[in-house]
């Protein structure tokens, strides 16, 4: 009778540990998040002082 050794498990360390996968989802969401708006309020304020400068320099 010969043993076969047992598969290796396929579920991966945030499958095991649910509470660390959401926190690590989440915290990346966030940061997403906050890139994403510091990128949109540089280009928007950038957009504002052109126009502002241009207004200005047409009087």
């Amino acid at each position: 009778m010969t043993t076969t050794p047992r598969p290796f498990s396929t579920v991966g360390f945030l499958e095991r540990n649910r509470r660390i996968g959401t926190t690590l989802t989440l915290l990346l969401l966030v940061g997403l998040g906050l890139a994403l708006g510091a990128a949109l309020g540089l280009v928007l304020s950038e957009t504002v002082g052109w126009m502002l400068d241009a207004v200005a320099s047409a009087e």
